[in-house]
């Protein structure tokens, strides 16, 4: 009886413990294959990886905030973004393999004088192929507050700046 009783009470214990553990979120793998799913999975709560399973070209802008990591598995595939990106208080947009597949960025809007991409306050990371930013008036590229922007390929702007 002392035994069934002593691994009663082990039992209850470990339960116990097991109900304070922290619960975490496992990260979901999504699939994009045009720009309303891409839409959608960009919106879906939690860190994700988005699969591309085809080319998308993206017209809306993207602003990643707060803590939330996605992860950008282009699979081969090319994205092309012709807005902004942004990463602010500490979002994350990587890139799962820089060498397969491009992740384009963009934006020449002459209304408007807003970065391409653009990675704000500590933590804040986003990865991207290739920038391009035909806007006069604004940065291809702007890191600030201890943001990271990496661009694997090349960053070109015409008749305006780059701001590292």
């Amino acid at each position: 009886m002392k035994k069934a009783l002593s691994a009663l009470l082990a039992a209850v214990m470990v339960l116990g413990l097991l109900a304070l553990a922290p619960i975490t979120a496992h990260a979901a793998t999504l699939t994009a294959n045009d720009a309303a799913s891409l839409a959608t999975a960009l919106a879906a709560a939690g860190d994700n990886t988005i699969r591309l399973t085809a080319d998308i070209t993206y017209n809306d802008y993207i602003w990643i905030s707060g803590t939330k990591t996605i992860t950008l598995d282009l699979n081969g595939k090319i994205l092309s973004v012709n807005n902004l990106v942004a990463c602010t208080n500490g979002a994350k947009l990587l890139l799962a393999n820089s060498s397969n597949g491009q992740f384009n960025v963009s934006y020449g809007d002459q209304q408007e004088d807003f970065t391409t991409v653009w990675a704000s306050d500590a933590g804040s990371k986003l990865e991207v192929t290739n920038v391009n930013c035909t806007n006069s008036g604004a940065s291809a590229v702007y890191v600030d507050f201890g943001g990271e922007v990496t661009v694997y390929g090349n960053a070109t702007s015409t008749g305006s700046y780059i701001n590292l």
